[in-house]
């Protein structure tokens, strides 16, 4: 491969992660590694339902911000509670003794952030504070994992040149 290839290839691979090899997203200047979005998406396949390389990414996106409003609004849920309850999950879908990545852990303590915020007294002011933060972020996602919208949700990127297997568009119509 010739100087100018490997430096194209170079600069496609950066560009992907926001600049930042590695990574999966960048959030407020955060790097979410591709390692977490990988290592968690295989961990709670079988533990979660919805899991999805894209819906792993969009928590670890938006768990910080979650977090910071629970703690504001005393609600918070601490990491020993997310792994309690995330162990008692695995249990429950018989994967019982299965270890789990911190990256796992943050995603069951969102989950739990979440509903402890729609369970508050002032849920609706909450809610909307939180879309205002989530809409505040500065976030840049690796297209491998999705595009992102303005709340920081993310969602699998459809590519209209890919084909299914039985021949139809792979791209879902509108």
């Amino acid at each position: 491969m010739s100087a100018l290839g490997v430096l194209t290839v170079a600069g496609a691979l950066a560009a992907c992660g926001g600049g930042r090899p590695g990574a999966a997203a960048v959030v407020d200047g955060r790097s979410i590694p591709t390692a977490d979005v990988q290592d968690a998406t295989r961990e709670l396949a079988d533990v979660l339902q919805g899991v999805s390389s894209s819906a792993i990414l969009g928590v670890l996106v938006q768990e910080p911000t979650v977090r910071a409003l629970t703690e504001e609004a005393g609600v918070a849920v601490g990491e020993d509670t997310a792994a309690d309850a995330l162990a008692e999950q695995a249990e429950v879908v018989g994967a019982a003794g299965q270890e789990f990545s911190p990256a796992s852990v943050t995603v069951m303590r969102y989950l739990l952030e979440i509903e402890a915020l729609q369970g508050a007294s002032d849920a609706e002011v909450l809610l909307a504070t939180l879309q205002e933060d989530l809409g505040a972020l500065d976030l840049t996602v690796n297209p491998r994992f999705g595009t992102a919208d303005e709340v920081g949700t993310v969602g699998a990127t459809s590519y209209p040149w890919l084909v299914s297997a039985d021949g139809a568009d792979a791209t879902p119509a509108p």
